[in-house]
């Protein structure tokens, strides 16, 4: 889980750096609704670590670490 939040880190470090606004911007809005989904399955299923991960992506997504 840890490696895929680096993945999506490092694919956001590269859009600030390649790509313009509103290419940055749908980048941070797809990992946030993707983060969402992930909290919504952790809710439904019970499942406390899809939540964590949901939130960290969702963080990430707002400019978080």
């Amino acid at each position: 889980q840890r490696a895929r939040l680096e993945y999506h880190r490092s694919h956001l470090l590269y859009y600030e750096k390649h790509n313009g606004a509103l290419d940055r911007a749908t980048l941070r809005g797809l990992l946030m609704l993707r983060g969402l989904a992930a909290v919504v399955r952790g809710t439904l299923a019970g499942d406390e670590t899809g939540k964590g991960e949901g939130r960290a992506l969702m963080n990430l997504a707002l400019g978080g670490s």
